[in-house]
């Protein structure tokens, strides 16, 4: 005997012995059920057979016990995030059961001590695959880890369910707030993370304060059309949203292109473009509300202000080491009164000439042009 995880829409359920996994009042946890596994198939206990009538509590005892009796370990996976740090993952993989020993206390303490966490975030999001992070991560990392279950969820086969769950003292204890509702694009693009839109609830109140649309575009030229792709979906997957704010957050994933002028360009016209759409399809929330459209560089990009570009950063250093040359130039022919001294200063006349010269043209760019500031709106 032994556990299987079904997925959420399950047709079978009625016809078997089964429950939901965590919680009887959400229609997106995966089912739990009990059976005889083969070479062929699967058999779960049916409905009205006289092993049925013991009831599902009674019949999960033996079957997590064998589950526990079975060879499996955690690895460590080391995933890189968009801000250049890494997010320690652990995986167990290496068995057809292994999602179900989200079920198994004693091998998520395991878990708890290699991470040193007090509370894990957990996914199941296919059949042989279970993944635990500490979950005092920050929410961006959470976020990408849910973007990772919705992936591996997607990919198949035999899908479980994108949901992350959050595990205390190696017991199930409810859904990690903020993501707890990772839905897979419904056409994935080329380009587009293969994880989804994700809705970030605010804890205060349980409203969705915004949908992020990860992109990951190969050059900055393709950032409009996937940033559109992307958002249409979400438009549609997102229309029933109930308590949404309307605010949808384009983030062009960090590993794929740099925060240029560039991409900071494209992402104004995505911007206009997303807007325009929603005005000539008069879209709203469910609620009626309106729809708001942010694209940004990274996960918060809409706080931060564009970065400074090299070749700006380059002229000011060398003005300053103009300036300098100018000054013990100077020093040295009013002190020295010897050629060294004139020709030091003359040198460094000349340097820190070059160095104003980038520096104004920098000036001019910033307070005349519009595209070093594209894609950063200080009141976001």
């Amino acid at each position: 005997m032994l556990p299987c995880l079904k997925p959420a829409d399950w047709p079978g359920a009625d016809a078997v012995l089964s429950r939901r996994l965590l919680g009887a009042d959400r229609r997106d946890i995966p089912w739990i059920g009990v059976g005889t596994d083969s070479e062929v198939a699967f058999r779960f206990v049916e409905q009205g057979t006289a092993e049925a009538a013991q009831g599902i509590a009674t019949l999960l005892k033996p079957a997590l016990e064998e589950l526990a009796a079975r060879q499996a370990r955690w690895e460590g996976l080391a995933v890189y995030l968009p801000d250049g740090n890494t997010l320690d993952v652990l995986v167990c993989s290496e068995d057809a059961f292994a999602a179900e020993r989200v079920l198994l206390p004693a091998f998520l303490n395991q878990a708890h001590q290699e991470l040193a966490a007090s509370m894990l975030a957990v996914v199941v999001p296919r059949r042989g695959v279970l993944m635990a992070i500490d979950a005092r991560r920050p929410l961006p990392d959470l976020i990408h880890f849910a973007a990772i279950a919705a992936d591996e969820c997607a990919r198949g086969p035999a899908a479980i369910s994108p949901l992350v769950f959050a595990v205390e003292e190696g017991v199930l204890a409810g859904f990690l707030s903020g993501t707890d509702q990772v839905v897979a694009a419904p056409k994935p693009r080329p380009g587009a993370v293969e994880g989804a839109w994700i809705p970030i609830e605010n804890v205060a109140d349980g409203s969705i304060e915004r949908i992020v649309i990860p992109i990951e575009p190969a050059v900055h030229q393709q950032i409009v059309e996937l940033g559109l792709a992307a958002f249409s979906d979400a438009l549609m997957g997102s229309s029933e949203l109930q308590n949404f704010s309307g605010l949808f957050q384009i983030v062009v994933v960090p590993r794929s292109v740099k925060d240029d002028v560039d991409t900071r360009t494209e992402l104004a016209i995505l911007r206009g473009k997303a807007r325009v759409l929603v005005e000539q399809m008069e879209i709203t929330t469910a609620s009626g509300g309106p729809i708001e459209v942010q694209a940004t560089y990274s996960i918060d990009g809409a706080k931060k202000p564009p970065p400074i570009p090299e070749w700006l950063a380059f002229s000011a250093v060398v003005t300053f080491i103009g300036l300098g040359m100018m000054a013990m130039g100077g020093w040295a022919v009013v002190n020295v009164e010897e050629g060294a001294g004139a020709d030091a200063a003359i040198g460094g006349g000349i340097v820190a000439i070059f160095g104003f010269i980038q520096v104004a043209v920098g000036a001019y760019s910033a307070l005349f042009q519009t595209t070093p500031n594209v894609g950063y709106d200080p009141h976001l």
